[in-house]
């Protein structure tokens, strides 16, 4: 009798137990934080000159404000952040090595060599084209500085570590392996050895794989010179950081919002006008902080809440340990965002006027 008692008792504590690990969708620590529609101030917008069909994003290093575009007599085109000034456009479409198929920007910043200022760039989704923005100026013609095969985008991403080169860490984006859905898995590679940082342990509920891959929809970012990486996604209030410094990993989410353990519906992700509703993306950093264009409102709780004319689009600032520090709320819809760190200027791309616009920060950072 006692052994049966006994062994009742052992199985409902192991149906409790699978129970509650079962409905886990995200292993690393969460930290809970408020950071939308914490600040009133509201920041102008000033129409720029600059005025390109076909713009696709936008992007400053140095004293460039580069803007890419449709155009394959030459994909980017190069301002003066001093004087706005149109500099030359680069990147012509063909296969040569100074060629570019289907351009974007890279996860990493620009770069110095020498006097020369080196801007990553990605190439039909499998190579990377470092061009050198400085000579390509200065000769009139596209220079690449160097070429790199990297893991194609489609499959994931690989960063190599700044502190120990050969390490990398190493992102797989979501796979559908019929009859298994597997989420995203992340692991730290030295040779042929990989450790995984656990982060997913299933994929995220929802009517179909497809609906569930889409659910974790993201960009990576990363410190301009420690091994900090900031992964954003599109569709959640979610931020996770990969802090290889101090080998601590874990999550930042806007408290009360929709979280990896809800239901994934993708019907609820556009407006009744037919709007997608972004949460945090088109990222931008410096060596404090990372900001992200903020489109959601209070949509992250309530999706009746979000009215897209009516919700004025945000900017929020985060550091790299994982801190709000501020935010501002924009007059202009935002798509792709670019910061001029020297003089605290934020441009603004728009993808439905294909206007240009400068945002003036320097009383907020």
């Amino acid at each position: 009798m006692k052994f049966c008692r006994f062994f009742i008792s052992a199985v409902f504590f192991l149906v409790v137990l699978f129970s509650c690990t079962g409905k886990e969708y995200l292993k690393l620590p969460v930290k809970e934080i408020c950071f939308k529609n914490l600040t009133d101030t509201l920041v102008h917008g000033n129409e720029t000159d600059i005025h390109v069909i076909g713009t696709k994003s936008i992007l400053v290093c140095d004293t460039f404000l580069v803007v890419l575009t449709n155009d394959g007599q030459g994909f980017l085109k190069i301002y003066s952040t001093e004087s706005m000034n149109y500099l030359g456009s680069f990147c012509t479409k063909g296969r040569a090595r100074n060629e570019f198929l289907k351009p974007s920007f890279y996860y990493e910043n620009a770069y110095e060599e020498g006097c020369d200022v080196i801007l990553p760039l990605l190439d039909n989704g499998i190579n990377r084209k470092d061009l050198n923005i400085s000579k390509s100026i200065k000769e009139g013609k596209t220079i690449i500085h160097s070429i790199t095969d990297i893991m194609p985008y489609s499959i994931g991403q690989s960063f190599t570590l700044k502190q120990d080169t050969s390490k990398q860490f190493v992102y797989y984006y979501c796979r559908v392996n019929p009859p298994k859905s597997e989420a995203p898995k992340y692991f730290l590679k030295k040779g042929k050895k990989e450790t995984e940082v656990k982060v997913f342990p299933r994929m995220v509920q929802s009517e179909s794989d497809l609906d569930g891959i889409v659910g974790y929809s993201c960009s990576f970012h990363r410190h301009p010179y420690k091994d900090i990486f900031v992964q954003a996604f599109t569709l959640r209030d979610y931020l996770l950081y990969f802090d290889f410094e101090t080998n601590s990993h874990y999550a930042v989410h806007q408290e009360g919002a929709l979280s990896f353990d809800d239901y994934f519906d993708t019907n609820a992700f556009s407006s009744e006008g037919g709007e997608q509703v972004n949460y945090l993306w088109s990222g931008v950093y410096t060596d404090n902080f990372i900001m992200f264009l903020y489109g959601a409102g209070d949509y992250c709780i309530k999706r009746e809440d979000y009215k897209p004319l009516e919700t004025p689009q945000e900017v929020l600032v985060f550091d790299w340990s994982g801190n709000y520090l501020c935010g501002v709320k924009l007059d202009v819809r935002l798509w792709s965002i670019a910061y001029d760190e020297k003089h605290k200027v934020l441009y603004g791309f728009n993808n439905a006027s294909e206007l240009i616009y400068s945002f003036d920060l320097t009383d907020v950072l």
